[in-house]
């Protein structure tokens, strides 16, 4: 009887060995995977975000190119307009006193109208003969 006790109690002991060690692998790999897991979940996030930023930044740069574009359009159009004037036209051809404050005048009313600070016509040597800043010190006729 003592013979079987003490058997059992080593065999006991021999199991609860085994059972602990393995309690400690699934621990181990447990606690391994939670990280792989976790560091995989951190990528792929960062990843997403990083695609996420970047599609916002084309997004807005498409939109300022478009808001751009259209005040350019806009302005372009004006001076088409401005260019096919009469009074514009005349100024060019003969710069005369007449001629030179129809143009100014003219001037004057588009540079109110886009809210412009300064609308300026120049001859084809790139001398300014009209302006809208024509009355300031700092005006534009006369330069080139």
């Amino acid at each position: 009887m003592f013979f079987l006790k003490r058997f059992i109690k080593n065999r006991d002991s021999y199991n609860y060995q085994k059972l602990r060690i393995i309690i400690l692998t699934l621990s181990i790999l447990s606690f391994l995977l939670s990280l792989i897991g976790g560091g995989l979940y951190y990528f792929k996030v960062k990843s997403s975000l990083s695609k996420e930023a970047h599609q916002q930044c084309i997004t807005t740069i498409t939109n300022v190119n478009k808001g751009i574009s259209l005040f350019l359009l806009q302005y372009r159009l004006a001076s088409e307009v401005l260019s096919k004037l009469d009074e514009i036209k005349s100024c060019i051809e003969d710069p005369n006193r007449e001629n030179l404050q129809r143009a100014n005048s003219v001037l004057d009313i588009f540079s109110s109208s886009f809210k412009i600070d300064v609308a300026y016509l120049m001859d084809k040597n790139g001398v300014t003969i009209a302006s809208s800043n024509r009355k300031y010190i700092h005006s534009f006729v006369g330069m080139c």
